[in-house]
């Protein structure tokens, strides 16, 4: 941030503990490229509540206001470049990674809403109490639940008791790992240039990672009964 442009707006509050390529600039929004590519999760987002709605989509649904919720929140964090932003972002992921966990729970061994629901509440708040006391896990525990996710997923592979479609699936890896990717080359300034707040490799994880939540949505709604569920 320029030092000679005065008090910025969030200088009272205590810096984010992640830095990525876009340098801050000092106003209401400090990183504009990664936080107008929010944009995107939110777009996903309302569409996937549409869609829940008239396929009846049950709890894969939830992926549609989670995805509005990570928007908001990622927006908190590029927008202020504040640790407030960054714990209120990384805990909008933990709903999301939660949840494949959670419904791979229901599908591995049947438990009922009540448990899965004590079960989702135990992830998140739990994995975001871990937060509040060690700020910088964030990323470990994301990545704790996405390893618990792929290991039940992988259980349930050598298990099949009905057909399952895997394409949404293999479309949502691959689109998360290449938004994954980009993350990393960004967050190590091998695809940077500080100076632009157009578009960056961040912005574009953004912008993937709102689309894979269409394909896990595809995954995961074949397994609500009452669903309408239609081929990806």
């Amino acid at each position: 941030m320029d030092p000679g442009s005065g008090p910025c707006p969030w200088d009272g509050l205590e810096p984010a503990n992640l830095r990525f390529c876009e340098e801050p600039l000092c106003g209401w929004v400090t990183e504009p490229a990664n936080t107008w590519t929010n944009a995107g999760f939110v777009v996903v987002g309302v569409l996937l509540v549409a869609l829940a709605r008239r396929e009846r989509g049950g709890a894969a649904g939830l992926l549609g206001p989670i995805a509005i919720a990570t928007g908001l929140a990622s927006t908190a964090l590029h927008a202020t470049s504040t640790l407030a932003g960054q714990l209120a972002d990384q805990s909008a992921m933990f709903l999301e990674s939660a949840l494949f966990v959670t419904l791979d729970v229901r599908r591995s061994v049947g438990w009922r809403p009540p448990a899965l629901v004590a079960l989702y509440a135990l992830l998140c708040l739990g994995s975001a109490a871990v937060l509040l006391a060690a700020p910088t896990l964030g990323i470990a525990l994301f990545v704790a639940h996405v390893a618990l996710f792929l290991a039940l997923e992988l259980r349930l592979f050598l298990r099949p008791r009905a057909a399952t479609r895997y394409g949404p699936f293999v479309s949502a890896g691959g689109v998360f790992a290449a938004s994954y990717l980009l993350w990393w080359l960004d967050r190590l300034g091998i695809l940077c240039d500080p100076e632009n707040h157009v578009l960056t490799a961040h912005g574009v994880w953004h912008l993937l990672g709102a689309l894979s939540f269409y394909f896990w949505y595809r995954h995961f709604v074949q397994f609500e009964p009452a669903a309408g569920a239609r081929s990806a």
